[in-house]
């Protein structure tokens, strides 16, 4: 009830993801519906789907809520995700070690953000300490690069196909949390490039409508390895699709639209100070929400 969509939306509704009457409720209350973040039921963004606009797809929403389907979509796009092995039963850990360069990163291919759900590993005992202390859940093991930097690139993808990028950010993480991000980012326009042209290519393949953003690693010899893929989307779900109708907004603002909605003052520079505190640590994780 806190949350600073509920501020300004018109039609404030608390309840749970898969709560039937609230859906219906919202559809019924609003033009379009988008998301927060991508941990949300697929079949609940099925049912507000046959009532009203959603965006992104369920099918999209159901890719970037598990690792393997994340990374498997990225290949069968001609992506190159970071070398990784998939591990579901004790059974199959030794073969995935086999597979993957050490030293290597454990991760639970599902709700793992932050850090959390990860563990660094050198050695097949580690990973099979770490496969132990997750619970056997289904995990896939990341060979963990010699990284250079991390790049987000967020995009908006309409229902008429048009595509436009923002500006590329640069990711500083700290203890494996992102802890700031510049904006634009300092690496080569070559490699920029490169990375919007890799978050394009994903979504026309997938068939995205809405806003998303696609994270690549730079290695310590250039190659550009695409990573996660996330939401970033604007809240207020419940409010109505002409209040995202944006006038008059600085067009260097990177987060003018989400001031506009909050009603604040905007700025004129390529990094938006305003938004970025206002925001929070969450929304200043350009492209990791």
């Amino acid at each position: 009830a806190q949350a600073p969509a509920m501020q300004i939306a018109e039609h404030p509704e608390v309840a749970a993801f898969d709560d039937a009457d609230a859906l219906e409720r919202m559809a019924k209350a609003c033009d379009a519906v988008t998301i927060e973040f991508e941990n949300v039921p697929a079949a609940s963004l099925d049912l507000l789907a046959a009532l009203t606009r959603v965006a992104p797809s369920s099918e999209s929403v159901h890719i970037a809520q598990d690792r393997v389907r994340e990374k498997e979509t990225a290949q069968a796009a001609g992506l190159e995700p970071v070398p990784f092995a998939v591990i579901n039963t004790v059974e199959e850990l030794e073969a995935a070690v086999a597979s993957v360069e050490m030293p290597a990163i454990l991760k639970t291919t599902q709700l793992g953000y932050d850090g959390k759900g990860q563990v660094v590993c050198t050695t097949v005992d580690d990973v099979r300490k770490a496969f132990d202390s997750v619970g056997q859940v289904s995990c896939v093991l990341e060979q963990r690069i010699d990284l250079k930097s991390e790049i987000s690139v967020v995009l908006a993808r309409g229902f008429d196909e048009v595509t436009q990028c923002f500006p590329v950010a640069e990711n500083v993480h700290v203890n494996g949390i992102l802890h700031t991000s510049q904006v634009p980012s300092a690496c080569s326009s070559e490699l920029q490039a490169k990375a919007q042209s890799m978050a394009i290519q994903l979504s026309e393949h997938i068939g995205y409508h809405g806003v998303m953003a696609l994270s690549s690693l730079l290695i310590r010899a250039t190659i550009c390895y695409s990573t996660k893929w996330h939401h970033d989307l604007i809240t207020a779900a419940t409010t109505r699709w002409t209040r995202l109708r944006r006038r008059n907004l600085s067009s260097n603002c990177v987060y003018c639209a989400r001031c506009h909605l909050a009603k604040l003052p905007h700025c004129s520079r390529s990094s938006c100070l305003t938004c970025l505190v206002t925001v929070g640590r969450r929304g200043s994780q350009i492209g990791h929400l």
